[in-house]
């Protein structure tokens, strides 16, 4: 007989991520304290939300205002045909709290734009960036850095993703990465194990940023080409213009 997944507490489930030198009895402290954001339920938010579930991450919140559509189950993994026609929040909250772990999953049926993103991200210690469309992705780059919370920025195209780390006042901003006013075209082509591999990295960066451990991705950027298998990272220069970033220091 096993035990009751509810029954169990979080060490039980955690064992093989507790006995790592980087993460220990009081980095898993740190994860369960931690306050995350995920934006965007889509190929990329609904694994990287699950990932940080089973991380044991202590408070998490997802935001989403779509319906699940057929042509979203190629990628989105906590999503299957009976779920078509259902809030995405909706259905995302009771799959994230199937996994048993003791700890504090809300879900949020909104839409982030400028007018409300610095409200939504100003209580948490780290935001995810799973969006797919620009004005909302910017919007919340924006209010992350003014509010002073860590971004972990990814996407992904085809067979190709990004992936990267914004500290507001440590690190140049999402608007010199993407601009103010990028090319966008819809739909978006993307393989779903892509968006699956994104998803992974963006939870561990996520997770790396919670612990406190460095990474070549605060200020960089992760450029992967998985039909090729190339993972390339750049620095990512700030702009003297930006509207955001420009005026601060080095």
């Amino acid at each position: 007989m096993t035990d009751d997944p509810k029954s169990l507490d979080n060490s039980k489930f955690l064992i093989r991520q507790l006995i790592m030198e980087d993460v220990g009895s009081e980095g898993q402290k740190r994860l369960e304290a931690a306050k995350v954001l995920v934006v965007g339920l889509g190929g990329l938010g609904g694994a990287a939300a699950m990932y940080l579930a089973r991380a044991g991450v202590g408070r998490i919140t997802m935001l989403d205002s779509d319906v699940v559509e057929p042509g979203n189950l190629n990628r989105q993994l906590l999503f299957t045909p009976c779920s078509v026609g259902k809030r995405k929040a909706e259905v995302a909250l009771g799959k994230i709290l199937e996994i048993g772990m003791q700890h504090e999953v809300r879900s949020v049926d909104l839409h982030l734009m400028e007018q409300n993103a610095a409200s939504i991200v100003k209580d948490f210690d780290l935001v995810l960036d799973c969006l797919d469309n620009f004005p909302s992705r910017l919007a919340l780059a924006k209010a992350a850095w003014r509010e002073g919370v860590g971004l972990v920025h990814a996407a992904c195209r085809g067979f190709e993703g990004r992936l990267s780390y914004q500290v507001a006042g440590a690190t140049p901003c999402l608007v010199c990465l993407l601009g103010e006013h990028p090319l966008q075209t819809t739909p978006v082509p993307i393989l779903g194990a892509v968006a699956g591999t994104m998803a992974a990295l963006q939870a561990t960066e996520a997770i790396k940023a919670l612990l406190g451990l460095p990474s070549p991705l605060a200020g960089g950027l992760l450029m992967a080409d998985l039909r090729a298998m190339t993972f390339d990272t750049i620095r990512i220069g700030r702009r003297p213009a930006c509207p955001l970033c420009g005026a601060v220091q080095e």
